[in-house]
């Protein structure tokens, strides 16, 4: 009876049964990887003492299993893109708000970046905007802005740069709130600004909102070169996941497939790739060590 009346989606077999798309990558539960102090990419460890933020989740801070889950799903999308040498623009969302829909539009956009690809990151979820806390932009005019005349272009590109990596990227944040988000982004402006950006950049992500609350990401789906769904375990539920699919579909926007997100260890074969990650980064930190103390003598 608790099988049957239980419809939140656990396992990827609960993904695969509710959608026919392919879930590229699966992303391990971040908060667990901090709380048990695992190493990060960086060299640092997290023993737990300290609160945790949610750029720790972020970039050069990622655990190594996250950061190879990325990189796996980067990996995924050029395939997907494989005949074709132009900019290619892929929206982010979710069925529901929480997923980490966000956070994996970040990581994403970092691991692209970190190809030497020439990557801008937008920020289209004006309702609840949430790259000011992740990543190191200003909290300045966006894409609200410009879209209503009051920026020009290049006053709300952001550039970001992580000191420790050298990876660099551009931002545009969502901007102030504006009453009629969903006009703005189905505006002509905004499918003109996304053309002229495209010879730009390589890649172009769009932060999109949940589909499953707001109907604005159907609108800038439509505009994306494809689409990947957020799916975060033991959050969503199978057939919100199902509805917010079936939308997808209905107008038109080509879903690329699913990001399991925050997959603890109880999923298969997690366990041991936890035990290599760990013993990956100890081995990683060590080199770093001595790399450093070369450079510096101590």
């Amino acid at each position: 009876l608790r099988e049957i009346f239980d419809t939140v989606v656990h396992t990827e077999e609960d993904v695969i049964g509710t959608c026919n798309y392919p879930i590229l990558t699966e992303v391990p539960d971040m908060s667990y990887v901090a709380r048990s102090g695992f190493h990060s990419t960086n060299g640092k460890k997290n023993t737990g003492a300290a609160p945790v933020k949610e750029s720790d989740y972020m970039g050069d801070r990622l655990s190594f299993a996250a950061s190879e889950a990325y990189k796996l799903l980067r990996t995924k999308l050029e395939f997907s893109f494989a005949d074709d040498n132009t900019c290619h623009t892929i929206g982010i969302s979710s069925a529901l708000a929480g997923e980490g829909k966000s956070l994996s539009s970040c990581n994403l956009a970092y691991t692209l970046a970190e190809l030497g690809k020439h990557v801008l990151l937008v920020e289209c979820d004006m309702r609840r905007p949430s790259l000011g806390s992740k990543m190191p932009i200003r909290r300045i005019m966006g894409l609200s802005n410009y879209l209503t005349g009051h920026v020009s272009l290049e006053e709300m590109i952001q550039h970001c740069k992580w000191e420790n990596s050298g990876v660099t990227l551009d931002v545009i944040s969502s901007g102030r709130m504006p009453p009629n988000p969903i006009e703005l982004l189905s505006s002509p402006k905004m499918a003109k600004t996304l053309e002229q950006l495209r010879e730009q950049y390589d890649y172009i992500l769009l932060d999109l909102p949940p589909v499953g609350e707001v109907s604005d990401a159907l609108v800038a789906a439509k505009l994306a070169d494809g689409v990947l769904l957020v799916v975060r375990q033991n959050h969503c539920d199978r057939k919100v996941l199902a509805d917010a699919v079936q939308q997808f579909e209905f107008v038109g926007a080509r879903l690329l497939g699913i990001v399991f997100n925050s997959v603890t260890e109880t999923n298969k074969g997690s366990k041991k790739y936890n035990q290599y990650s760990q013993s990956y980064a100890k081995t990683a930190d060590r080199n770093r060590r001595r790399a450093y103390i070369q450079r510096n003598g101590r």
